[in-house]
């Protein structure tokens, strides 16, 4: 076992060198000396600002000493500080404006100092002096963020459209997180939408149309998404933003246009009918209420959608997709396959309308196991209903065994005009002769209405 001395002297060899204190001064010699110059030099900075700081925070202070120390501030910051203050906390506008000219005196170009005195001659009525000060401010002062927003604002207050639009177009173009301030600004300023949006250029057409949709503006919206078409500024996620936008706000019909021109590259009547990933899950795309336990898997082959159960949860889901249909007959048809599938409740189809009057229908649950197999839902689409909802759904089980375990697989989707009605002239013929001749299970639905799904599961 080492001893203390030798445990001592061990460290000592390892970290410490055996020079002496004069030969270490001599080989950094130099380095200690700039290190000295710059302690030299940074102690009465650091004093001085000290100094500064102190003065400006006992300058706003009520004490009685407060305005001889006010009075040695020399900072154009600070001074500014306290001019604006005097400004807006104590209303003393003529200690505020010999501050701010305190400032200026100091540092001629403070910007603080010059918006600070336009917002202040604003208020005193000296209206022709804060135009001139803003003018002023607007010549010299850097066009960064915070400065650009304040003299748009103060160009506001004083009717000078010209200086607000300068700064707000800036603004647009190179600080999108700003552009929310930017346009409710301006939308004050300009409430005609074809003003507000000449003021911007079509670059910007679509961040004015998304603005108008944020609150909810649905005649300024209509505006901006008819100019945004004709300036071509456009794109595919802007369109679908402005169609769940028409969605939510009942306007399916005015939806549907917009979802068939920029949505639809030909004439089918269901969207992405082979179930491809990624899902929209908004618009007239397919959307999927995501659940515990329950996996959704594109199939092995590329060719349709594969659901597996874990057998953990009781999940109530629905895979659906709204369909604007004109009034007439369908048929939506498909392929299912099942594997173990558990418990008293399985998935099934059905398809009801969308905010139209009516009852809704339900197609038969898929079996517990089997093979690949068609199936057909026909149905029929009344005046006054300008879409339909087709959904797979499965609700929640109440019986004691309720987790729901195995595997569906479902795919082949497609919707297709129908068949003429059943007393119709021709109608047995159009129909084949029945199930015996064409191997498929037929449900025919009376499409009536929908409500829009408000989380809580289906019932049906």
């Amino acid at each position: 076992m080492a001893t203390g001395t030798e445990t001592s002297s061990r460290y000592g060899r390892a970290g410490r060198s055996s020079r002496t204190l004069p030969g270490v001064f001599r080989e950094h010699r130099g380095a200690l000396l700039r290190g000295a110059v710059l302690l030299l030099l940074l102690g009465p900075l650091g004093l001085a600002h000290l100094k500064t700081g102190f003065l400006a925070q006992l300058a706003v202070t009520h004490s009685p000493g407060a305005a001889s120390f006010s009075r040695d501030l020399t900072s154009p910051d600070a001074l500014a500080r306290l001019a604006r203050k005097e400004h807006l906390v104590d209303a003393d506008y003529s200690r505020a404006l010999g501050l701010y000219k305190r400032a200026i005196e100091h540092f001629v170009l403070h910007v603080p100092s010059w918006l600070g005195l336009v917002e202040l001659y604003n208020d005193m009525g000296r209206r022709d002096e804060a135009v001139a000060a803003l003018r002023f401010v607007e010549e010299f002062s850097p066009d960064n963020e915070e400065t650009a927003w304040a003299r748009a604002m103060l160009a506001h207050a004083l009717d000078q459209e010209e200086i607000m639009a300068v700064n707000l177009v800036d603004l647009v173009a190179r600080f999108p997180r700003k552009h929310p301030q930017v346009f409710s600004l301006a939308d004050v300023r300009w409430p005609d939408p074809a003003v507000m949006m000449e003021r911007f250029g079509p670059e910007t057409f679509p961040d004015i149309l998304a603005y108008y949709i944020a609150v909810n503006d649905a005649p300024k919206a209509a505006y901006a998404w008819r100019r945004v078409k004709e300036a071509g500024t456009g794109d595919r996620p802007g369109a679908l933003r402005y169609v769940n936008y028409l969605l939510s706000s009942g306007e399916v019909e005015q939806a549907a246009r917009i979802w068939r021109a920029d949505y639809l590259a030909d004439d089918r009547l269901l969207y992405n009918p082979g179930l491809a990933p990624p899902f929209l899950n908004s618009g007239f795309g397919w959307r999927i209420s995501r659940a515990d336990g329950v996996d959704w898997l594109e199939a092995e082959d590329g060719r349709g959608l594969r659901i597996r159960f874990a057998g953990s949860d009781n999940p109530a889901f629905r895979l659906t997709q709204i369909v604007p249909l004109a009034p007439g007959r369908y048929v939506f048809s498909g392929r299912v396959e099942s594997v173990d599938l558990t418990t008293d409740q399985r998935p099934y189809w059905s398809v009801a309308g969308y905010n139209c009057e009516g009852p809704r229908v339900r197609g038969e649950m898929v079996p517990a196991s089997g093979p690949a197999g068609p199936f057909a839902l026909e149905f029929t689409v009344p005046d006054g209903c300008p879409a339909v909802q087709i959904a797979l759904r499965r609700n929640k089980s109440y019986y004691f065994d309720n987790k729901i375990a195995g595997e569906l697989w479902i795919g082949d989707l497609a919707l297709a005009p129908g068949p003429p009605e059943a007393d119709a002239p021709g109608a047995a013929q159009a129909l084949g002769g029945g199930i015996g001749v064409t191997g498929v299970s037929r449900t025919t639905i009376d499409i009536r209405k929908l409500q829009v799904h408000s989380g809580r599961p289906d019932t049906d």
